[in-house]
């Protein structure tokens, strides 16, 4: 019990770091229902990418 009790914590504390990330992930899955790997990481990764004063699609092109 007291390891599924450590995994619940672990789980919240992740996702209320993330919260911003999830919130837009969810909003995604409202519209499109089924999303793939790319348009998932895209959501999660677009705080990672505005810290960096960088877009997304500036990343991704980088990388093309």
């Amino acid at each position: 019990m007291k390891l599924l009790k450590q995994a619940e914590e672990t789980a919240k504390q992740i996702i209320t770091e993330h919260e911003d990330g999830v919130a837009r992930l969810i909003q995604k899955l409202e519209t499109e229902e089924v999303l793939d790997f790319p348009q998932i990481r895209a959501c999660l990764e677009a705080e990672k990418a505005a810290t960096n004063g960088e877009t997304l699609d500036h990343r991704n092109r980088l990388k093309a």
